[in-house]
């Protein structure tokens, strides 16, 4: 009989930070251990007729209740990054700790999947299982991508509501909101102008910068007067709608205006927008903090004939594959369903005079749009290399003048090489809340806006012991703290939230002191004292902290991990002052250096590796600024394209010529340092690239070249902004 037949529920508990069962924050459930084991095959399967296509590890054996529940959680969070989980037995009572953000998802996802794995009845529990699942993203996909791009760089996540999209990276004075990719540094009235499509075109106007001639319909009767001044081809779209919802590109008569024109206000309010259609291909340019990321092409999803299946049996492929490759997480896992909506069926009618039962012929190419949205199943192609410095001047210019921390613009032109002011072109919209569409993205949006190592996060540190030792040394620390003229937030872990609703699992025993400092943007520096028993209890007060102070108190090693350094020592107030001044110092001056674009990862190999070069995704800069600093220093490269934009090849090949030129001024043969192969990348979901370095000599002379090079290259990135 199962645990849930017998009425037995699971019981849910929180850590708030790194325990004796995992290491980092998490939530916990504990339930009856049952004597049998459980198979996944048949819960898979059902899934997978109600739509999740699951790529469940381990299904195919048998497994305790513990790891199949997490096998299970785990495939159904897994995007865009699987949850970290881990679990285990204490007698009678199985338990599984999951991390995910917000913690609520993780804990609603255990339930379920306890609940279907247990259940009896596998068809009903795939089908609830499926309904609930679909709900479990409240942070949406970008939000995901920018909190697993947090965890790599150090820095805390927050929720500004347990059961909200709006959430904080960072701490303190120095955190920031997120919705999606908008943030707090955002303006509002940048954002009231960019959603409004008619007052965009007008604004950019005036600016004098290239866009397309607008008008508005405030009736369907108006449209034909209005595309006779404009000219076809046109385009009809909504005033204030995004992600291409409504929008009809590429209107060639009368009868599909009208059809555009009742497509657009069945999904917004009159006025629309009627603007001429501009010739050319379009580009999707980000901007953040004032730098321009990346530009990338987007091309409508297209099917090719092959003389035998229809449109729609084309279509249906194109979606497998697409599903197949979010599966994979391959390149192109950012695809979207292609969706057969009368929207693509009057485009393919329009242009090409066939139906989705038509069978195109083989090797005839079928664009299934007018126009290249992402949201509509568009295609993506990193450009940004072939960018002309003149346009990437002008994206970020737009940026400033609508006063925007992040700024998606939409720029139509034939040639992204070219200058906007030698070719016919045209921003045709700007997206307040601009998407990323891998983990690549992601952690190139956190490294431009939080470019310092210790920038995001405050000085922080936690007293664990009992109530005299707490009380003195939480003193001294605030004191010291105070002397450097800093805002000092100090509160006691797990002291008890009386304001919390009554039955909450969670908020009875959230440390409101606590999670009040790591949101106030006042507070400068964080000081958390905390009893044995709240440790013991619910884990580690903070996700990371800079110093510990723990005199006569044992911690586990997860927990030590969380903190730069542990004293166990009774120290005296100087020797606290002392130590405290030491750690903020870097905070102050200069937040402890730029996070810089090349990094060297020592290993140890018989293979004659002596190291890994880690290269970061660097944002656009004008590569002939690059490549005119580094003739200066003796370092020519007479490659690729002066006028466009810096590649990470080009920083590995640099970090290569210099480190060659300090062997030789060593006296050394430059060959006797090689770098491995650069293997091709897929920018948006690759971070950063690592390429081995091997050496023919002693390893102290080449890692004092590489060394060189790379705090070379690094400092003259740091110059160009």
């Amino acid at each position: 009989m199962s645990d849930t037949a017998r009425g037995e529920k699971p019981v849910l508990k929180q850590y708030f930070g790194a325990s004796g069962r995992h290491p980092e924050a998490c939530i916990e459930m504990s339930f009856s251990l049952p004597d049998r084991r459980f198979s996944l095959q048949h819960l898979a399967r059902a899934l997978e007729q109600s739509g999740y296509d699951l790529d469940i590890k381990a299904s195919r054996g048998e497994l305790a209740l513990p790891e199949a529940i997490g096998a299970l959680a785990s495939a159904l969070l897994e995007h865009p990054a699987p949850p970290r989980w881990s679990a285990g037995a204490s007698g009678a009572t199985g338990w599984i700790c999951m991390s995910h953000f917000p913690p609520s998802i993780a804990a609603t996802a255990l339930l379920h999947c306890h609940g279907a794995i247990v259940s009896e009845d596998v068809p009903e529990a795939a089908r609830m299982l499926g309904r609930h699942a679909r709900t479990w993203r409240p942070a949406g996909e970008i939000g995901g991508l920018l909190m697993q791009a947090a965890g790599g760089l150090g820095l805390g996540v927050v929720s500004a509501s347990p059961g909200g999209s709006v959430f904080q990276i960072g701490s303190g004075a120095r955190g920031r909101h997120f919705f999606e990719l908008a943030n707090s540094q955002d303006s509002l009235t940048g954002q009231i102008l960019s959603r409004d499509k008619l007052s965009t075109v007008e604004f950019l106007q005036r600016a004098g910068l290239p866009t397309t001639r607008a008008v508005s319909l405030w009736r369907a009767d108006d449209a034909l007067d209005a595309a006779r001044r404009i000219g076809f081809p046109c385009v009809v779209k909504p005033r204030n709608r995004g992600k291409g919802l409504g929008v009809t590109a590429r209107i060639l008569s009368e009868r599909h205006l009208a059809e555009a024109v009742e497509h657009a206000a069945g999904v917004s309010d009159y006025p629309l927008v009627l603007e001429n259609h501009v010739a050319g291909l379009d580009h999707r340019m980000t901007v953040v903090d004032g730098k321009l990321l990346w530009v990338y092409r987007r091309t409508p999803p297209v099917v090719v004939g092959d003389g035998r299946a229809t449109i729609r049996e084309l279509i249906a492929s194109e979606n497998q594959r697409r599903a197949d490759a979010r599966k994979a997480q391959s390149r192109d896992t950012y695809l979207k369903e292609v969706v057969a909506d009368p929207s693509l069926q009057r485009f393919i009618a329009e242009n090409y005079g066939l139906t989705l039962e038509s069978v195109p012929g083989g090797g005839r190419q079928i664009d299934l749009s007018g126009e290249a949205n992402l949201a509509r199943g568009g295609l993506l192609e990193d450009v940004t290399e072939q960018l002309h410095p003149d346009n990437r001047d002008m994206a970020v210019r737009v940026a400033q003048l609508f006063r925007m921390s992040a700024l998606g613009i939409d720029f139509v032109t034939p040639d992204i090489s070219r200058s906007w002011k030698e070719v016919p072109s045209a921003i045709i919209e700007v997206n307040s809340n601009p998407g990323i569409s891998g983990h690549g993205d992601a952690s190139l949006v956190l490294r431009t806006m939080l470019p310092f190592r210790l920038s995001g996060m405050v000085p922080s540190f936690v007293v664990i012991g009992e109530d005299d030792y707490q009380r003195s040394v939480q003193r001294a620390v605030i004191d010291a703290l105070s002397r450097r003229k800093l805002i000092v937030g100090h509160g006691t872990y797990l002291r008890g939230n009386p304001r919390a609703p009554a039955g909450d699992p969670f908020n009875s025993v959230r440390s409101p002191e606590v999670e009040a400092l790591l949101l106030d943007p006042r507070v400068e520096a964080v000081v958390v004292s905390s009893p044995v028993t709240a440790i013991e209890a619910r884990g580690f007060p903070l996700g990371r902290c800079d110093v510990t102070f723990a005199a006569g108190t044992k911690l586990s090693d997860t927990m030590v991990r969380c903190s730069k350094r542990v004293v166990t020592d009774v120290l005296d107030q100087d020797a606290i002052t002392r130590l405290v001044h030491g750690i903020v110092a870097p905070y102050q001056d200069g937040l402890g250096g730029i996070r810089p674009i090349v990094e060297r990862i020592d290993v140890t190999d018989a293979t004659g590796i002596v190291a890994i070069l880690r290269c970061w995704r660097p944002r656009a800069l004008p590569r002939a600024r690059f490549l005119e600093h580094l003739a200066g220093m003796g370092a020519h490269d007479n490659g690729g394209t002066a006028d466009a934009m810096l590649t990470s090849r080009d920083v590995i090949r640099a970090v290569e010529r210099l480190a060659r030129m300090h062997m030789r001024d060593a006296g050394q043969e430059s060959r006797a340092i090689e770098f491995g192969e650069i293997a091709p990348a897929c920018p948006w979901d690759t971070p950063c690239m690592d390429i081995p370095v091997s050496a023919r000599i002693g390893q102290e002379i080449a890692m004092k070249s590489l060394t060189s090079a790379m705090d070379t290259v690094n400092a003259l990135l740091n110059r160009l902004g």
